[in-house]
């Protein structure tokens, strides 16, 4: 028959029983120098090399003895300081190991009850020696996986992994918690594979507990964390995965690496004040809130440097957003997925250095509301479901074409009043709102959306920031996003003037950022006995300026154009510029047209401003 060697598995330890990266077990029949097989199956088909060399973290593979074989000697290697895929020093050595083989006796030897064990108050009656340290299976049992609550053996191997720097070991079982496990300061790794596998840690029926908490410096890799939540009911407690620090200390240093985080109460994952923190390939998949919410108070205690490395998914959120920040500096996903959430949400005044690059969103929910406009107010009565509306939010449904929310009134995303771009009469009735992929109720400086795939969302006109990037970004169906406010044009309409002199031919109020401005007036009829003879155009901050370029006046430097010509002809000049506005700012569009005789002209303008930052 078969015997497996230190089940479930052998770690190669020192004699202080620290890990033996690389180490080796060699295989002897007892009482001699002779080598004898070892296999890495049960039915003794798959021989293995002897003596058998451990990974990079100690662990052996599953190691079969042979029982109809003379008893085994073990031998323990240090792997050679010169060559070390060879065996070096003897650490020490078991002979024989399966003589009348008694596992409570063997056991405590292979895995004995460790220092950090002991600090942690752990006692040998109550260690199970078939697992190493760190092994969740050794500190309790787990008799009906899902079932038995396993709470107390969890938050037991952390402490012990904390205490003593091991590696907190997850089965690949249903772990059913009833509190809270508290996995600060150390590293968890699931055995079942990525993203748990069929493993993973649930919540019991109708707790409203944080499952895996943190105050920083965690590494969670290969696991799964089940809040037991279908996603459909929201408002209620209870995250599946949360950071958080007492003030003044900070969560900071957390990395997750093939984490699935789902059916939150809550929020899959959420972050309080965190920073240095990093997702590669992350799942966080259906909740009652929010995929991954980041959240500070101010800008003095900001969320910082919280970076996804792509190809993570934050989706099935009918109740909130794919990803929502809140004062929040250089932050930064790239080729992340949303779907089916209302999409991302930025808040607070002072963010800074957002990055969104190559993610893809897509079945984005908007807004349904009952409300009323009379002239261009919009009165909200109340929110049916989606997301808060936000400026650049386009109006659909018994409202008139290209309806778009432009201003805040007693409202700031429910009930209340908003000033919105077409005056009409419409409703009291259902309404609905635009998808969004950004839904803006913040603002800062620095903020990149560059490449993004968006499934018939609109970007909304991102008013309160400063040093936006925004290119590539595209739509399933409609070519580029639809950017709302991003281009504005004003005209005056017809004017006309009799004698030489300047006028204001359009006019634009801008927000802070950086614009692409061009201006074009043109003459188009005159009447009378004279002539026109020349007509220039300059876009400048002073009302009352000349259009000619070398009027003395707060011109936009390098934006001007000068045109003269003769008697019954039309004529036609532009003025092109880039511009900073610091705060907001009215630019005029000024006209200089110079006359001979008794004739009065006709003319029109338009002024178009582009945000390009």
């Amino acid at each position: 028959m078969s015997l497996l060697f230190a089940p479930p598995f052998y770690r190669v330890t020192d004699n202080l029983n620290a890990p033996i990266p690389g180490g080796f077990v060699g295989f002897f029949a007892t009482q001699t120098t002779t080598p004898q097989a070892v296999y890495a199956d049960a039915a003794l088909t798959i021989a293995l090399q002897n003596p058998v060399q451990a990974d990079g973290d100690g662990n052996l593979p599953a190691v079969w003895l042979d029982d109809s074989l003379p008893k085994y000697k073990y031998i323990i290697y240090e792997p050679d300081q010169v060559d070390p895929t060879v065996p070096g020093s003897v650490i020490r050595s078991g002979d024989p190991y399966n003589a009348d083989l008694n596992y409570s006796a063997v056991l405590p030897v292979i895995h004995p009850v460790t220092t950090a064990e002991a600090a942690a108050g752990v006692l040998a009656s109550s260690v199970n020696f078939l697992y190493s340290v760190g092994h969740v299976y050794r500190y309790g049992t787990n008799t009906n996986p899902g079932t038995t609550d396993m709470t107390v053996a969890i938050n037991t191997a952390a402490n012990v992994c904390r205490q003593g720097n091991y590696v907190l070991q997850l089965p690949a079982d249903i772990l059913l918690v009833s509190g809270s496990v508290d996995f600060s300061n150390i590293t968890v790794k699931g055995l079942g594979g990525v993203w748990g596998g069929s493993g993973y840690i649930k919540r019991s029926s109708g707790s409203t507990f944080d499952i895996v908490t943190s105050t920083g410096g965690t590494i969670l890799q290969d696991m799964r964390v089940d809040g037991g939540n279908s996603g459909a009911t929201a408002g209620l407690t209870g995250d599946n995965i949360s950071f958080k620090a007492t003030s003044p200390a900070h969560p900071y240093l957390n990395t997750l690496i093939n984490v699935s985080s789902t059916n939150a109460r809550g929020r899959c994952c959420y972050i309080e004040r965190g920073g240095y923190t990093s997702f590669f390939h992350v799942q966080f998949l259906t909740a009652g809130l929010h995929a991954l919410e980041c959240y500070a108070a101010s800008v003095a205690d900001e969320n910082t440097t919280i970076r996804d490395y792509g190809s993570s998914q934050f989706g099935s959120c009918p109740n909130g957003f794919g990803i929502k920040l809140t004062e929040s500096v250089s932050c930064a996903f790239h080729d992340s997925i949303i779907e089916n959430t209302w999409g991302i949400q930025l808040n607070g005044q002072d963010n800074r250095a957002l990055t969104f690059d190559g993610v893809y969103q897509e079945v984005t929910q908007g807004t349904v509301f009952t409300g009323q406009i009379v002239g261009t107010t919009l009165t909200v009565l109340s929110i049916v479901s989606g997301p808060p509306l936000t400026l650049g939010c386009g109006l659909s449904s018994g409202v008139a074409a290209n309806t778009a929310i432009t201003a805040y009134g007693t409202g700031t995303g429910g009930i209340g009043t908003y000033t919105v771009s077409v005056s009409q009469s419409a409703g009291p009735g259902q309404m609905n709102g635009s998808q969004m992929f950004i839904n803006d109720n913040g603002g800062g400086v620095g903020l990149i959306i560059r490449g993004c795939f968006g499934g018939n969302v609109n970007m909304p006109p991102l008013a309160n920031w400063q040093n936006v990037y925004y290119q590539g970004n595209s739509n399933l169906s409609e070519g580029p996003i639809p950017s709302a406010g991003r281009i504005q044009t004003n005209s005056a309409g017809q004017g006309s003037v009799s004698a030489t002199g300047d006028v204001t031919a359009a006019q634009l109020s801008l927000a802070p950022g950086t614009y692409r401005l061009s201006g074009v007036v043109q003459t188009i009829v005159s009447s009378g006995g004279g002539s026109a003879t020349q007509l220039a155009c300059q876009i400048t901050t002073n009302s009352a300026a000349s259009g000619l370029s070398n009027s003395v006046s707060s011109l936009v430097e390098g934006a001007a154009q000068t045109q003269s010509f003769g008697a019954s002809q039309d004529a036609r000049v532009s003025a092109f510029t880039e511009i900073q506005v610091f705060s907001t700012t009215t630019y005029y569009l000024r006209a200089h047209i110079a006359l001979t005789g008794t004739i009065t002209e006709a003319y029109n303008g338009q002024l178009r401003a582009e945000l390009i930052e």
